[in-house]
């Protein structure tokens, strides 16, 4: 019976992700494999200048391979190598954030079982989740991630962007016409294309990721100006951005939010209007943008 199981593997492209990727890698070698078979995990280390490569090599597990790059030269670049480095005989890769953690040892079986029976489908997608805070600055951040996602999920036309972003599981028929562009975002320029394959796009009811959000203002502001420089490119290139608001329930729902917790509504929305002032005086979005220190270890 296990020899139709299929072959996953997972691609983790690292830039100084050493808070996180022994802890990341550990947790993927202990999921269950019940309805995949793990082929191989994928690091690729994209010219890291601290201990990541260290900590990864330090595994010294059969099944995890690490590429060590020369020189930077961005996430979408080290995606595309994950593709041409990718065994013959996997069915399923999995592609995950270095600074993430499954929620439990059952996170890619989740995923596996969410595949149509066909097997045909451009990506599943997993559910997303804050890690719990580590302080007032990152309550108000997770606090504004729970705003989002019910506007996104009970006031917004689906599916959209916005509810299809975390790890995700590309089949192997998917990856036969696709690259990521290195200039464009790569969840936004994934979800586009995904969405003009014509296969389904699936998300995950029970396969979970935690990330840890940003805890102070400075990373902050530079995560919510990548966001938004992103956007601008890549609203050039597609329409995906633009998406059915129901005003009557995006209201309700944030009058709901602002009743429930007054202050952390206040002060995000404050935070957010910052965050578009800074974005006016910011540099186009590049895959190299600078890193936000504060989400790269999960506690």
């Amino acid at each position: 019976m296990s020899v139709n199981l299929p072959f996953v593997t997972i691609g983790i492209p690292a830039f100084n992700e050493e808070g996180n990727i022994r802890r990341l890698l550990k947790s993927l070698l202990s999921q269950k494999q019940d309805n995949f078979r793990l082929l191989k995990v994928l690091v690729i280390s994209d010219h890291s200048d601290d201990n990541t490569d260290s900590e990864v090599a330090g595994l010294h597990h059969p099944l995890v391979t690490l590429i060590s790059g020369r020189r930077r030269l961005g996430e979408n670049a080290r995606l595309n190598e994950i593709l041409d480095h990718l065994p013959g005989k996997t069915d399923y890769l999995l592609i995950l954030e270095a600074d993430t953690l499954p929620k439990d040892r059952y996170f890619i079986h989740h995923l596996v079982r969410s595949v149509p029976s066909s097997r045909k489908f451009s990506l599943v997608v997993s559910q997303t989740y804050p890690a719990p805070p580590v302080n007032w600055f990152n309550r108000i951040i997770n606090f504004g991630f729970s705003l989002r996602i019910n506007i996104f999920k009970f006031a917004m036309s689906a599916p959209n962007l916005y509810l299809y972003t975390g790890a995700r599981l590309f089949s192997r028929n998917f990856l036969k016409h696709f690259r990521w562009q290195e200039d464009l975002h790569e969840d936004s320029y994934c979800y586009r294309r995904a969405i003009m394959s014509g296969l389904p796009l699936v998300k995950s009811d029970s396969a979970a990721i935690i990330y840890k959000s940003v805890d102070n203002l400075c990373d902050f502001l530079a995560q919510s100006s990548k966001f938004h420089k992103a956007r601008q490119k890549e609203t050039s290139y597609s329409t995906i951005y633009s998406m059915r608001l129901d005003i009557s329930k995006a209201i309700s729902i944030i009058w709901s939010s602002f009743l429930s917790q007054p202050l952390y509504f206040v002060t995000y929305v404050a935070l957010v209007l910052l965050s578009l002032i800074y974005t006016a005086f910011s540099p186009a979005y590049t895959p190299m943008w600078k890193i936000y220190k504060s989400t790269k270890k999960i506690k």
